[in-house]
């Protein structure tokens, strides 16, 4: 994870941040994709619960609305 951010008062808060997803598929093809996620809390009963969640990846845009999983984060 990297470039987290949180804001956060006393009933809600937000965070997001990026991932970086690496792993060996069946057959031994190696895959490795960045991806930005997006936490929603708020603040019930004295407890925080998640509100709402979200993770995606930025895509190529065009026809085909092709995932961009070959990007990475500039330095």
């Amino acid at each position: 994870m990297r470039d987290l951010s949180i804001e956060a008062d006393a009933s809600v808060g937000f965070a997001h941040a990026l991932h970086h997803l690496k792993g060996t598929r069946g057959g031994g093809h190696k895959v490795g994709l960045w991806m930005r996620s997006t936490l929603c809390f708020r603040r019930e009963g004295g407890e925080w619960r998640i509100a709402h969640s979200h993770t995606s990846v930025p895509f190529y845009p065009g026809a085909e609305m092709k995932a961009a999983v070959d990007l990475e984060p500039s330095a």
